[in-house]
């Protein structure tokens, strides 16, 4: 009671504002705490979020390394197939010159072998001329034969007989000889030896103008003399880009000229072995 006394004695408006302010600020430290807890479950929450989208982006890198390592791959396989196609562009372009090499040789071959049946027919006409003739003459000579015969049989000096029948006697052995002996061809049955002058076909053959040295040229793109007496390569021009389809010399034989598919024409110096001059300008094979 006279505790109750005393508190109650104590309960002034001073005190009960004082209380009032206390609970007023327990029931915002409650709220503070509240917030407080509030708050460290949000950043809770956040952290957890931010270790999801971190992990999100170890996966994301992952994947994006892997994907620019296979890109890298790709563009690598694709620089791969491009220069593979460049060589094979480049093998096909090589192909197409050597169809027209090809081509333009069989053109010249065909060419050849017109002129060459051309003049084999002129041959064989001489032949038969030169034999139509021979065999007037051994006719005249037969007339004559036998009309020494006769006169011999007429004239009496032996001396005089002996000696016609001596040359008689060899004018029958000529007779009999030419008409027994075969004609023989000047053409050789089996070749000298045989060159292995270039790894594609061989185009053009041409002698110097004394018959000293052989030049060939080629399907791969080269230039080569020969001493025609052994088959030894004297030298090899190698200028060209493309197949040579005519060779020639100058009159003293020391330099050598050729025309290519690649449009240009070169004189080389057989002694030195290079390049004299280039001619170009042409819009086509030479």
């Amino acid at each position: 009671v006279s505790t109750q006394s005393t508190w109650g004695s104590l309960q002034t408006p001073e005190v009960n504002t004082l209380n009032k302010k206390i609970r007023k600020m327990e029931n915002e430290l409650t709220n503070i705490y509240k917030e407080h807890q509030a708050s460290t479950k949000q950043v809770l929450e956040i952290t957890q979020q931010l270790k999801e989208v971190e992990y999100k982006k170890m996966e994301l890198q992952v994947k994006f390394d892997t994907a620019s390592e296979l890109i890298n791959t790709n563009a690598e396989s694709l620089m791969n197939k491009s220069a593979l196609i460049q060589q094979q562009e480049s093998i096909i372009e090589t192909l197409k010159n050597e169809v027209v090499a090809h081509k333009q040789s069989k053109e010249m071959m065909e060419k050849q072998i017109i002129q060459l049946t051309a003049d084999n027919r002129n041959l064989l006409n001489k032949l038969m001329g030169l034999k139509n003739e021979m065999a007037e003459k051994l006719n005249d000579a037969s007339e004559i034969y036998h009309k020494g015969l006769d006169m011999m049989k007429k004239n009496s000096e032996p001396s005089i007989s002996s000696q016609f029948s001596t040359d008689a006697a060899k004018l029958e052995e000529f007779m009999i000889g030419s008409a027994a002996a075969p004609s023989k061809s000047t053409i050789p049955e089996k070749p000298k030896f045989k060159i292995i002058a270039h790894s594609s076909e061989a185009v053009c053959v041409k002698y110097d103008n004394f018959g000293n040295v052989l030049a060939t040229s080629g399907g791969d793109h080269l230039i080569k003399v020969w001493d025609p007496s052994t088959g030894k390569e004297i030298a090899k021009f190698k200028d060209f880009l493309k197949p040579v389809m005519c060779i020639d010399f100058n009159l003293e034989g020391n330099l050598i000229c050729g025309g290519s598919v690649d449009k240009t024409l070169k004189v080389f110096d057989i002694k030195t072995q290079r390049t004299k001059i280039t001619f170009t300008g042409h819009t086509d094979t030479v």
